[in-house]
C-alpha cells in the first residue's frame, strides 16, 4: 500500500470534518437569531344588557326638609343606591340621581407568544447510494452526515 492512498483518505476526511465543524456554527448562530415568532391573541367582545336594573343595596344617607308653594314642609328621604354585577359596581344617590362611584371590572386579555424553532438543516443518519471508487461506482450503505435541503 501506497503512503498516497493513506493520505487522500485522510485529507478529505480531515476537509469534510472542518467543513461540517464550521458550517454547524454558522448554522446554529443563524437558528437562534432567525426563530420564528407566532403571536396567538384570542379578543372576545361580549354584550352586557341589564334592561331592569335592580338595585343591590338602597340605604338612606340623610333627610331633606321641602317646602311646596311655601306652605307645605315635606321630609325627603335621599336615598343611595347601589348596583352591582360581575362587570361593574355603581353607587348613585340624592334627590336628583348623580353618580356617586363607578367601579368597572373589565375581562383580561390573555396573548401567548409561541416562539418556534427553525428546522434543522445538519443531520446524522443512514445514506444508501452509489460511491466512486477507482475500479468504478459501487453501491453504498452506511452512516454519514447530511444536509437536508428538502424536509418531508
Amino acid at each position: 500500500m501506497k503512503l498516497r492512498d493513506l493520505i487522500y483518505p485522510a485529507v478529505i476526511g480531515a476537509l469534510l470534518m472542518c467543513i461540517f465543524a464550521t458550517s454547524n456554527l454558522f448554522s446554529r448562530r443563524a437558528a437562534a437569531s432567525s426563530a420564528a415568532i407566532r403571536v396567538d391573541t384570542l379578543v372576545v367582545r361580549d354584550t352586557l344588557r341589564d334592561t331592569i336594573l335592580v338595585p343591590h343595596l338602597v340605604r338612606v344617607i340623610r333627610v331633606d326638609t321641602v317646602w311646596l308653594h311655601d306652605t307645605v314642609r315635606v321630609a325627603l328621604p335621599i336615598e343611595q343606591k347601589t348596583y352591582q354585577t360581575d362587570d361593574y359596581r355603581v353607587v348613585i344617590e340624592g334627590f336628583r340621581p348623580s353618580l356617586v362611584e363607578l367601579e368597572l371590572y373589565p375581562r383580561t386579555l390573555h396573548i401567548n407568544t409561541i416562539r418556534t424553532a427553525p428546522p434543522k438543516r445538519w443531520a446524522i443518519g443512514l445514506q444508501a447510494g452509489v460511491g466512486l471508487a477507482k475500479t468504478g461506482s459501487t453501491p453504498y450503505v452506511g452512516v454519514g452526515v447530511q444536509y437536508n435541503l428538502i424536509r418531508f
